[in-house]
């Protein structure tokens, strides 16, 4: 492929760029005239700060959860809560992989195995650190703590 002949592909190409952006900037100056683009851009502000306004309900309802299941230990807070447990486990690795080679040998090889984590946890004196760290799931319907009418609310319409 010669130099010239692609020079003049990227020249042709960039013209229909322009061309192209200039047509679709008379047609966002068109869209923006319209009413319904008045009443699209109102309804996507509300949208967007309902959207916020959830993310932040949510982060609240995480951290009272986990309080709560901290207080109580019970994994179901509440109706629509369930706190799962992800177990986290801190360890040296070489420290460990001595201990290993003296207390739990068939869990080495040249290294730690696979899977050596699961069988090192169940052994005393291990130097490990377990955490069982609590996250909150929150069901996806949360209707029953609506009121009747804030269920039967329509959303609005434009016509």
């Amino acid at each position: 492929m010669d130099l010239k002949t692609t020079l003049t592909t990227l020249a042709t190409d960039r013209r229909s760029l322009h061309i192209e952006q200039d047509l679709l900037a008379d047609a966002t100056t068109a869209l923006h005239a319209t009413p319904e683009y008045h009443f699209w851009l109102i309804r996507k502000g509300a949208t967007d700060l309902a959207i916020e306004d959830v993310h932040r309900a949510e982060a609240t309802v995480r951290i009272a959860a986990v309080e709560t299941y901290f207080a109580t230990l019970n994994k179901k807070p509440a109706p629509g809560v369930q706190i799962r447990l992800y177990r986290e486990i801190d360890y040296d690795p070489v420290q460990l992989l001595t201990w290993c080679k003296t207390n739990a040998p068939t869990l080495v090889v040249e290294s730690l195995k696979d899977g050596f984590l699961k069988a090192v946890e169940k052994l005393p004196g291990a130097p490990i650190d377990i955490t069982d760290n609590p996250r909150p799931l929150i069901a996806a319907d949360l209707s029953q703590y609506l009121t009747s009418e804030e269920k039967q609310k329509e959303p609005e319409t434009h016509g």
